[in-house]
């Protein structure tokens, strides 16, 4: 509420309204965080999402890692554990953590989705601090609201699954990279400093950990905003070198987080694999003669039933295996390149919209025809803030969302879009950009 007052005394008493509009809005962002949290709690117990829930390949690497075997999975058919790079580590390891101290059942599944209730709600916090901190208080309100009520983060928040917990780690880092940094990519290190470089490598670690893609957006975002400093005319030679040592410490102690990791996968694979590996897999699901751009044929058969028998010769070492996929996408790519871009396209749409029911799961196509008005909706008003912010000349923002966007869409759209959770941990920028246009819906008086 700006009230704008010649009089000294209205001044005053606007200054009251302001400390009052403040403190219930304080209570307001209390009440939707108990709320989100309710609302997942709620879920996990009406739908008993602890019993047996379905665990895919953390569950598998999280039994080896107990059982001695290390970051494995087992051969098709068999008990024989093999070294593995198919998943990010994060997850399986608290996967692992929670089966070895409190076991796998009901109490260990009820701990990790309190756990992941828990990091929902923070995510909502943290995009109702983005929205204040970048745009204004309405706006934060607003976007935290539809995260707080938006089915993905009620739904994984009750999964075995590493969603919740990929959207946490992003959408932490993305906090506070837009805390260190004012406009134009500039850093803030007036008050912000050494605590905010390490807080910033460590989250930037530990978000490449779990959701690989990162790989491609912070170097992007550090290099941007490396040239922006280099760029300044007005920045004195003292704070540039302040600058960039922010930065430098930012790099290393992302470094000092996944170089472990990147390390254990040359020893054990003798190649140079930063995160995980099933590159080849998934290209070949986006590119083959069958290809629909997901991973369900329109049989409403999995694409793994056309998988070379090649690939299920479990005596192969896994990359050997996920090598032959890789060769056979791209000889598809190079003697169908109208197909491929194509399909490339058609992810690209996928990406942003619901695939048709015949290419996803049922529950997939239960989802979609669910949520296809409230993401109309959603898309829709999101754009609108997109061109608001254009038109209030917000390049940093904007290019910041770009950023996230075009690397999630591109990763998809060259391998191959096989669920909407992909698309999850950028949708916070879907909230902010929504919540920025609903919030200039009704002006505030002048």
């Amino acid at each position: 509420m700006l009230l704008w007052n010649s009089n000294q005394n209205e001044i005053s008493r606007g200054n009251i309204k302001l400390v009052e509009f403040s403190a219930h809005n304080k209570k307001l962002v209390f009440g939707i965080l108990f709320c989100a949290g309710l609302l997942r709690l709620g879920y996990i117990f009406v739908t008993q999402a602890y019993i047996n829930p379905v665990t895919v390949e953390g569950g598998v690497i999280a039994r080896g890692i107990i059982q001695g075997y290390g970051f494995s999975v087992a051969a098709t058919g068999t008990s024989i554990y093999f070294p593995s790079a198919c998943q990010p580590p994060v997850f399986p390891y608290l996967l692992a953590w929670i089966y070895y101290f409190i076991g796998e059942n009901i109490l260990g599944y009820l701990f990790l989705f309190i756990l992941q209730t828990c990091l929902s709600v923070g995510i909502s916090w943290m995009i109702y601090q983005m929205g204040k901190l970048l745009l204004n208080e309405t706006t934060g309100i607003i976007a935290m609201l539809l995260s707080a009520i938006f089915p993905v983060f009620i739904i994984y928040s009750g999964k075995a699954l590493n969603t919740t917990v990929s959207i946490f780690t992003v959408t932490l880092f993305t906090y506070l990279f837009f805390n260190a940094t004012h406009s134009r990519f500039v850093l803030n290190l007036t008050r912000e400093k050494l605590k905010t470089g390490i807080l910033l490598g460590f989250s930037g670690g530990i978000a490449i950990l779990c959701e690989p893609i990162m790989l491609v957006i912070i170097p992007v975002l550090g290099s941007i905003a490396m040239f922006s400093i280099y760029q300044r005319q007005t920045l004195e030679k003292s704070e540039r070198i302040k600058q960039i040592r922010f930065i430098l410490l930012v790099w290393i102690l992302i470094g000092f987080i996944v170089f472990p990791w990147t390390l254990r996968n040359y020893l054990v694979f003798h190649r140079v694999i930063p995160v995980r590996g099933m590159a080849g897999l998934n290209m070949w699901q986006g590119n083959n003669p069958q290809a629909t751009g997901t991973d369900i044929l329109p049989t409403g058969k999995p694409m793994f039933d056309l998988l070379p028998p090649s690939y299920n010769d479990s005596t192969l070492p896994e990359l050997v295996r996920d090598d032959i996929l890789m060769k056979m996408a791209k000889d598809f790519i190079r003697e169908n390149p109208g197909t491929a871009i194509r399909l490339f396209i058609k992810k690209c749409y996928f990406f942003w919209w619901f695939p048709p029911k015949e290419i996803v799961s049922p529950d997939a196509s239960k989802y979609a025809r669910f949520m296809s008005p409230f993401y109309l909706i959603l898309l829709a008003t999101a754009v609108l803030g997109s061109v608001l912010l254009l038109k209030k000349k917000n390049y940093y923002l904007l290019a910041v969302i770009g950023i996230y966007f075009i690397s999630y869409m591109g990763v998809f759209a060259v391998f191959h879009f096989g669920h909407f959770r992909y698309r999850a941990p950028v949708e916070p920028f879907l909230f902010l950009l929504a919540g920025y246009s609903i919030s200039l819906l009704k002006k505030s008086p002048r």
